[in-house]
């Protein structure tokens, strides 16, 4: 017996998904020694090989063509992951805090690369090729806690990157304790005296 459950789109905002309470019975087991090996025919990879991908410029995003789903790869650059949605919603005193921050350590802010929230799910640890990572969080991601294991204001290395995870930049505007945190650390990271 069908119920009708056309009134649940008023009560309820989210996506409902009904599940019939009748499992059908399995009747027997498929075949699959005679079944064809599809992995082996379309020459599926977990993981793309970077080896064969061309190389890419400091400062410049690279979108891997092996992978079907949009991973962003960075090579020989510096990224700063920034908590907030979009260039966009970056507030001015903040962008500007960010370019005295890279100009301590004598870069430019349109060298590096800028990736923001709405970015992140396209990024892991293996998104990155000798790079050096800064990240300013007030939380840290879960999908980027691999990159960043070391405690904030310490620096991380995994392979041939190096990462430092800060608090967000409001945070760091305000505190001079996090400033001076955040300068020690940065001198390591990009070998200054």
């Amino acid at each position: 017996m069908e119920q009708d459950t056309s009134f649940l789109k008023f009560l309820i905002d989210e996506e409902i998904y009904m599940i019939n309470e009748n499992k059908p019975e399995i009747v027997s087991e498929p075949d699959v020694e005679n079944e064809p090996d599809i992995e082996n025919e379309l020459d599926i990879e977990d993981e793309p090989d970077i080896e064969n991908e061309p190389d890419v410029p400091p400062g410049e995003i690279f979108e891997s063509p092996a992978l079907n789903r949009q991973r962003l790869k960075f090579r020989n650059t510096s990224v700063v992951l920034l908590d907030y949605q979009d260039m966009n919603s970056l507030p001015k005193v903040n962008n500007e805090l960010l370019a005295k921050i890279l100009k301590s350590v004598k870069l430019d802010v349109d060298e590096v690369v800028k990736v923001f929230k709405e970015q992140f799910d396209q990024i892991n640890e293996k998104s990155f090729e000798n790079c050096s990572i800064i990240g300013f969080f007030l939380h840290l991601p879960a999908n980027l806690s691999p990159l960043f294991s070391t405690p904030p204001y310490k620096i991380g290395t995994s392979g041939n990157n190096k990462f430092l995870y800060c608090d967000q930049l409001e945070m760091i505007h305000e505190d001079k304790a996090l400033k001076r945190k955040l300068w020690e650390q940065l001198k390591v990271l990009y070998n200054i005296p």
